[in-house]
């Protein structure tokens, strides 16, 4: 994770999900990748799929073994789940979500603007990304279910 310093009134990490606190520079030199630098949204996840894809694993398989892309690739539109202690989030083209974890007065969500304020279409946003909302909270199933 990374750390904010005051640029949206946070100090340190896990209070929001604006950009000085989830974004981490990663660089990677080898065999198919091209200089330059991704700015489409990529996870810690995607890490598994790479290094493995690269070294032969069937991509049709990936969905057993992680929730990450192969960052050789990437996928144009993309959706970028974050967690924190208290909440999820979900970069979107139309906001960042933020899920209030363990809530039990109601299912509470707000859609906040890359500078981490909050969206003055909340509505606009659920409609556009519903389908993206959905896939969170299936995958969330899936991460946090029993074994």
């Amino acid at each position: 994770h990374g750390e904010e310093f005051q640029e949206h009134g946070f100090w340190g990490h896990t209070s929001n999900f604006t950009l000085e606190q989830v974004a981490v520079p990663f660089y990677v030199l080898g065999p198919g990748f091209e200089p330059g630098v991704e700015t489409r949204p990529t996870s810690h996840l995607d890490l598994p799929a790479t290094l493995l894809e690269s070294l032969g694993a069937d991509p049709a398989l990936r969905g057993g073994w992680t929730l990450g892309e192969n960052l050789l690739a990437p996928i144009e539109r993309r959706e970028r789940s974050v967690a924190g202690w208290e909440h999820l989030g979900l970069y979107t083209q139309s906001g960042i979500f933020r899920v209030r974890l363990g809530g039990t007065h109601g299912f509470d969500v707000e859609v906040f603007d890359r500078d981490w304020t909050l969206a003055a279409d909340q509505a606009g946003a659920w409609a556009l990304e519903g389908e993206a909302l959905g896939r969170l909270s299936r995958e969330s199933r899936r991460f946090l279910a029993p074994r």
